[in-house]
């Protein structure tokens, strides 16, 4: 049986900011060898993002 390999990381981009100083939260998708890049549509203050968990 073939194993599937899949994960999913949340990040921020330091270099999107919007306008009020809130960074877009971005979700990264791999399964298999096949990734995707997507916008969750939320928002949050980078002084509040834990990047280490």
């Amino acid at each position: 049986m073939k194993s599937t390999y899949f994960s999913v990381k949340l990040f921020l981009r330091a270099e999107r900011f919007k306008k009020d100083g809130t960074a877009i939260i971005y979700a990264r998708i791999r399964l298999d060898r096949n990734k995707i890049e997507l916008t969750t549509n939320r928002s949050i203050n980078p002084d509040h993002w834990n990047a280490s968990s």
